[in-house]
């Protein structure tokens, strides 16, 4: 990537915004908002979600989730037919329009038309179990927008859906999708933990949310430090599920416990039958006779994630990325001289060639200028080309303020 080629993405300052994470995307340009709630992307931060996604598709094949892609635009009738049509629209979080054939909706999320996917693919309790997973758009008319990207109107989320023929094999893969999302919360450096919850209008009982703790979360979770058992602060306001969790848990005062205020990243349900036998999800049996499928529903939030990383890993000096989800390894910097510049071409092309993604400022300005704009849209391991490789014939490679000085062929070994 050539820095040239992103047009002049940085701006000298920072303007005031919700937090500090946004505050930094608005000055590299990476996130400019369209209107309240709604988001373009720029190339870089597209680039670290790319990568987020890549991230939870390698750890959701592994514990055999297969991905499909469901149409966002939804006819009314299967939100009829599960019952949350006019629950949506009554709090108002529904995009919806009239169109040619009768009325529609933008999903918020995607129960009905997962279960209208599988009911035409399943057949028989051979079929079963599977679990269906999509990474895409999903739309909720927020009332109040807040944190950027964080909680806005237009959002990617990852919403998986298992399907099974017992309660004790939903059991199973409720249990396979929390070390799932363990492993994914991991892998990018993030503490996150299991937090009971309530169902809420998703139906079943049982449902763990997963928290990181924020100072920018709109959450807070009650904490028993003693067994690390963490409870959604929700549930002290529905009187079936205190009612539910107090009878599983009855050692724990509720009202005693340690409040901690956090962020959202994923929530996973134990559906049951809910959304089954509303929307008539049946298979056959070993008998020949129709069941009701046991259904499970798994989700995490791509776009808060991906915030709730900048916001933890950035500093005062710019956007700050984990290894695993950074948009490039290295960054190059050069005196711009034309011997110079066809030195970093050079490089630049030698790394490509090597499948290493790299930036390269290419642009006509000094190498201190262009390693503070690298430095701030996420490069934090740059080669420098400039005087010490003039009189050496070596570049500096730098890293987290120290340097060390290599040959080009020392560098391209290591």
């Amino acid at each position: 990537m050539k820095f040239s080629r992103l047009g002049s993405i940085t701006k000298k300052q920072r303007a005031a915004n919700d937090n500090n994470m946004m505050e930094l995307l608005v000055q590299t340009s990476q996130a400019k908002m369209v209107s309240a709630g709604i988001y373009s992307y720029g190339t870089i931060l597209l680039k670290v979600r790319q990568k987020l996604e890549k991230l939870i598709r390698e750890k959701l094949e592994k514990y055999d989730c297969v991905e499909v892609s469901l149409p966002v635009l939804q006819p009314k009738q299967l939100w009829v037919d599960s019952g949350r049509w006019e629950k949506y629209i009554k709090n108002g979080t529904m995009l919806t329009s009239t169109g040619k054939n009768g009325e529609y909706c933008l999903a918020p999320t995607g129960e009905e038309i997962m279960l209208n996917y599988v009911n035409s693919i399943v057949k028989s309790y051979k079929d079963l179990p599977i679990c269906v997973y999509q990474i895409g758009n999903k739309y909720r008319d927020e009332i109040r927008v807040r944190g950027g990207i964080l909680r806005s109107k237009e959002f990617i989320m990852k919403d998986a859906y298992s399907f099974h023929t017992s309660t004790a094999d939903l059991n199973r893969e409720y249990e396979q999708m929390k070390k799932c999302y363990i492993e994914i919360f991991n892998a990018l450096g993030l503490k996150a933990f299991p937090v009971m919850a309530c169902s809420g209008d998703m139906g079943g009982k049982i449902s763990e949310e997963f928290m990181v703790e924020s100072p920018l979360g709109e959450d807070k979770i009650l904490l028993d430090e003693k067994t690390g058992r963490a409870f959604n602060t929700e549930i002290l306001e529905d009187a079936e599920t205190l009612k539910f969790y107090q009878s599983k848990y009855p050692d724990i005062n509720f009202k005693k416990l340690k409040v901690v205020q956090t962020m959202e990243l994923g929530h996973i349900f134990q559906l049951n039958q809910f959304y089954s036998k509303s929307m008539n999800g049946t298979y056959t049996n070993k008998d020949g006779k129709e069941e009701y499928y046991e259904m499970g529903c798994y989700g995490i939030g791509v776009t808060r994630t991906l915030g709730t990383v900048i916001d933890l890993y950035s500093d005062e000096n710019g956007l700050r990325f984990p290894e695993i989800i950074a948009p490039f390894r290295f960054g190059i910097a050069n005196l711009n001289t034309p011997e110079l510049n066809a030195v970093a071409q050079d490089l630049y092309n030698k790394l490509l060639d090597e499948g290493i993604e790299v930036i390269w400022d290419d642009r006509d300005a000094g190498i201190g200028y262009k390693l503070k704009d690298l430095t701030l849209i996420g490069s934090r391991r740059n080669i420098i080309i400039g005087k010490t490789f003039i009189e050496t014939g070596k570049v500096e490679l730098e890293e987290n303020s120290i340097k060390r000085l290599l040959t080009i062929d020392e560098l391209l070994k290591i």
